[in-house]
Parts: structure tokens; sequence; C-alpha cells
């Protein structure tokens, strides 16, 4: 999951540096991927029951890397808008 937002990060910025759209669907995809994971550890752990203290600090990792990854797409939105003057949604 960390390697998946880590690629998102910086197709983000390769993008914003050179003015480009044409990494949006693999920002796409890769949001969509993050958010597999994230619910698919959520589903694990809820069945999980070891210590409580590491998995609140799994949980609280794996939720940061999701919302990352969010704000990679609120990024490419923004770069659209820069770029179009069009302001369009993700999927």
């Amino acid at each position: 999951m960390g390697q998946k937002v880590m690629s998102m990060v910086e197709l983000s910025l390769a993008s914003i540096k050179d003015k480009s759209l044409k990494s949006v669907r693999g920002v796409s995809d890769l949001e969509r991927e993050v958010d597999e994971l994230y619910k698919s550890f959520l589903d694990k752990i809820t069945k999980d029951t070891s210590e409580s203290r590491a998995i609140v600090s799994d949980v609280l990792i794996v939720r940061y890397l999701e919302r990352i990854a969010d704000h990679m797409v609120y990024a490419y939105e923004a770069l659209i808008c820069m770029l179009t003057g069009r302001r369009e949604l993700i999927e």
C-alpha cells in the first residue's frame, strides 16, 4: 500500500512539474487499489484479536496512507482545472 501511495505522489508531482495530464488514469487506478487495500485491511483487523496497541498503530498508518492517496487525486483535479479551465472529478 505504501509503495502504491508513493507512486501516486511521484506521478502527481511529475505531472504538476510537466503540466501534463498523461498520468491521470494511473493515479485514478492506483487510488482505487489503495481504497480496496484499506477496506481489506479493515475487514482483516475486525477478525484479529491480537494486541490492541499494534492494531491501533496499524489502523492509523493505513488510514494516513489512504488519505494521502485521496489528496493526490485532489492535486490532479486541481491540475486539470489549472490546465483546462474546467473542473473535472477523477473517478
